[in-house]
């Protein structure tokens, strides 16, 4: 007689790609460890936590500020200031973005991935 199978083929292959599907595919008394995946999907989870906590909080203290100077006008020259200031600060950060995504397609960044390769490379002869 034949051992009857939990899953079909079809639904243990789909298992196998699914990170979290190693208790289910090793059975009942093999060890729950843990691979690559599933702490990469823990480690996603803290940061997407961690992120949206820090965004619900500069949210609430930017429309507490803006409530709190609901009253104030501001010059002609804060004007100019403040859309000069956006303006640079926006010239910046593009900037920066297409320097890495230059570096980053003429093969500089690989040079230095390749410097570390050698152990031995920029520590003193003894």
């Amino acid at each position: 007689m034949q051992k009857q199978r939990r899953f079909s083929p079809e639904r243990i292959a789909l298992l196998r790609r699914t990170p979290l599907a190693i208790p289910f595919i090793a059975g009942r008394d093999a060890p729950v460890q843990f691979c690559h995946s599933e702490r990469t999907l823990m480690k996603n989870t803290i940061i997407l936590i961690i992120s949206a906590t820090a965004i619900g909080a500069v949210s609430y203290w930017a429309l507490t500020v803006l409530v709190a100077t609901q009253g104030v006008e501001l010059s002609i020259h804060g004007k100019i200031a403040m859309a000069l200031g956006v303006f640079f600060t926006m010239f910046v950060g593009f900037g920066l973005m297409a320097l890495v995504f230059y570096s980053n397609k003429r093969g500089h960044d690989e040079a230095v991935y390749h410097l570390t390769d050698d152990d031995s490379a920029g520590t003193p002869d003894a």
